[in-house]
């Protein structure tokens, strides 16, 4: 029987945490060297011999590849919430590329499916990082780490180009007229 170590034990992917989710998942994946196949770097071999012997080599190496994108397909499956898994109905599971790519989706060069780069996720960006407050029986450091969290997605959520101080204090005061309403 297999053995069910290497499962994700952490949140599963929803509609708030990709920024958490999708580290924990590369480190889990790093974890059972199938990293280099679901990035891309290490694609599948293939079978092209005509000699017996580098043949059976070379589909050795193949069917290993395939129980390996069948493993890191599985474990990405079972880190995401229900809802997510829209994301990933196209895809294969002989092709954990597809697969992470699909989570990871750029339409243009900037909005991410998880992490749109768009004024309201901003918003909500913002609003959790001035809505932390420190729980009576948290750590300093775990404050510090959660405000990091925070101001990391804050940052993920700007737009490579064209975003400057002025575009985000004309945000901070549509902001501020929201809260006062």
């Amino acid at each position: 029987m297999a053995s069910l170590s290497g499962l994700p034990t952490y949140p599963k992917l929803n509609e708030s945490n990709y920024a958490d989710w999708s580290v924990d998942t590369k480190a889990l994946l790093q974890s059972q060297k199938l990293w280099r196949l679901v990035s891309g770097t290490q694609t599948k071999p293939t079978v092209s011999s005509s000699d017996a012997t580098a043949k059976k080599t070379e589909q050795t190496a193949l069917d290993d590849c395939e129980d390996r994108s069948e493993r890191a397909y599985g474990i990405i499956t079972l880190s995401l919430s229900p809802g997510q898994k829209t994301h990933i109905s196209t895809t294969t599971a002989d092709d954990p590329v597809a697969m992470w790519t699909a989570l990871n989706v750029k339409l243009g060069n900037t909005i991410h499916v998880h992490e749109a780069q768009q004024p309201g996720n901003r918003y909500n960006a913002y609003d959790d990082l001035f809505s932390i407050k420190k729980q009576d029986d948290e750590a300093l450091s775990a404050l510090i780490m959660r405000t990091e969290q925070a101001v990391y997605l804050i940052k993920a959520l700007r737009p490579a180009t064209g975003f400057d101080i002025d575009k985000l204090d004309a945000e901070l005061q549509c902001m501020a007229l929201i809260h006062a309403c």
